[in-house]
């Protein structure tokens, strides 16, 4: 008795969402966790299975783990995934969730329930794609810059040069990158330049 109710304590006051679901994939018993992240009250959610609040272009992923888990060529798996919210106004939204699930069996080693444990990633997602339309922003300009752009390593060797660079000397970044910039189509032209921008990139503080 006492360890049900030390078990139920920790159920109830984690940090993270955990769900219990029956074999056939119905919601058996959540935490208050679990219901603030799907936004659904713990009486709606027993009346709905896993697919019900899995986005559809994640559940084909989700099935083919749980057709593992069941064949038993896998203890437990992970998969981040979106869940369908219930918003403030009934309407769904997409939120991003890191689940690990695994099976829970009776003392007679037969499946008895799936339990997941999972954790809210939606502002890591919303931050990575922040990033990425950040990073893409910047390539564009990158690349319309009508002057001449290049990233160079602290050695001085081509990281990333923009289009107006790679159409002047007529190659693709590519067949640059890690190229020493004083050893570029462009500089060639003087060896003695070349020599000074290799100093240059040498020592920094010169007036090379």
């Amino acid at each position: 008795m006492e360890s049900e109710q030390r078990f139920r304590a920790m159920f109830e006051q984690a940090d993270v969402g955990i769900v219990e679901y029956t074999l056939d994939g119905r919601v058996q018993q959540v935490n208050q966790k679990f219901c603030d992240l799907v936004g659904y009250s713990q009486s709606e959610l027993l009346a709905l299975s896993y697919t019900d609040i899995t986005h559809l272009d994640d559940r084909a992923a989700n099935d083919a783990y749980l057709r593992q888990l069941f064949a038993g060529e896998i203890q437990t798996y992970s998969i981040e995934k979106r869940y369908l919210r219930k918003g403030a106004t009934g309407e769904q939204e997409v939120t991003w969730v890191h689940l690990r699930v695994s099976l829970v069996r009776r003392s007679t080693g037969e499946p008895q329930s799936l339990l997941a444990i999972v954790t809210d990633i939606s502002a890591r997602k919303k931050a990575a794609r922040a990033l990425k339309e950040s990073e893409r922003r910047f390539r564009a300009i990158f690349n319309l810059a009508f002057g001449f752009i290049t990233i160079l390593s602290p050695q001085g060797k081509i990281e990333q040069a923009n289009q107006t660079v790679l159409d002047f000397a007529g190659v693709q970044l590519a067949d640059m990158v890690n190229c020493p910039l004083w050893e570029t189509p462009w500089w060639k032209a003087s060896r003695q330049h070349q020599k000074r921008l290799q100093q240059a990139i040498a020592t920094p503080d010169s007036d090379c």
